[in-house]
């Protein structure tokens, strides 16, 4: 998925849950927000690696490029088709979050709005891949 699409879908998610619990406060709503986008962060690392390049919009076109080849694939080579190394796309990240928690409950913020970009992502590769 493409970052606006996390970010509105993220907004709108927080949104929801800001709504429904009194407990999501403005904070906590933007924490959901952010961190619903921010985790893509781990694809400019990888594109700064592959590519010794800090530019942003380069890692943005790069990426767009690699995903429209990609979709352009039959279904069946999408499979091997190899990304990237998202070392924050994992179960792991997911775990650390819920040993945050013991520390600060905005960890509990951050770690819903992973969870619900890791499920965008899932629906997105069962949809498109």
């Amino acid at each position: 998925m493409y970052p606006t699409q996390h970010l509105f879908a993220g907004a709108l998610f927080a949104l929801v849950l800001w709504l429904l619990f009194p407990n999501v406060d403005y904070l906590g709503f933007l924490i959901i927000v952010a961190s619903s986008l921010l985790i893509d962060a781990d694809h400019y690392f990888w594109y700064v690696y592959k590519k010794r390049d800090l530019n942003l919009k380069n890692a943005y076109n790069w990426f767009v490029k690699n995903l429209k080849k990609s979709y352009s694939l039959p279904r069946k080579q999408r499979n091997g088709f190899y990304g990237c190394f998202c070392f924050l796309h994992g179960i792991e990240i997911l775990v650390i979050l819920l040993i945050g928690i013991f520390l600060s409950h905005y960890f509990l913020f951050v770690f819903v709005g992973v969870a619900f970009h890791l499920l965008l992502d899932i629906i997105d590769q069962v949809v498109y891949v």
